[in-house]
C-alpha cells in the first residue's frame, strides 16, 4: 500500500502558510507539495469544504484520510482525533497515485502528520 506521506516525510515544519482562495483557511508547505506531487489541491477544497458544517467547523483538531476503496474509488474520513467520525465523503473516481494520505486541520491550519 503506498502512502502519500512516505513520500512527504521530510516536510517537518513550514516556512510559508498559504490562504485558502474560497475560505479563511491556510495550509503549509507540505501540504502544498502534496498538492502539486499528487495533482491533490481537490483534497484541500474538500477539507475545506466540510468546514461550511457548524458539527464539523467546532472540531479544533481533525484527522482526515484519504484512502483507496478499489480501483479508481476513494472515501476521505474525518475524526476528532479519538477516533470520532465527523465527516465522511466518498470520491467515484480520482486518479490519486497513491492509495492514502493523511491530513491535519489544527485550528484553521491544514497541514501533514510530519508538521505537526
Amino acid at each position: 500500500m503506498k502512502n502519500a506521506n512516505d513520500e512527504l516525510r521530510a516536510y517537518t515544519c513550514t516556512e510559508n502558510y498559504y490562504r485558502h482562495p474560497l475560505s479563511r483557511l491556510l495550509y503549509t508547505d507540505g501540504v502544498c507539495a502534496m498538492a502539486e506531487t499528487f495533482q491533490a489541491y481537490w483534497l484541500i477544497d474538500l477539507v475545506f469544504s466540510h468546514q461550511l458544517t457548524a458539527s464539523v467547523k467546532k472540531e479544533g483538531f481533525q484527522k482526515w484520510l484519504l484512502q483507496r476503496l478499489t480501483g479508481d474509488r476513494f472515501v476521505a474520513v474525518a475524526d476528532d482525533g479519538n477516533g470520532k467520525e465527523i465527516a465522511r465523503q466518498e470520491i467515484p473516481f480520482s486518479d490519486f497515485a497513491a492509495d492514502q494520505c493523511t491530513l491535519y486541520l489544527i485550528d484553521g491550519v491544514l497541514l501533514l502528520p510530519s508538521e505537526y
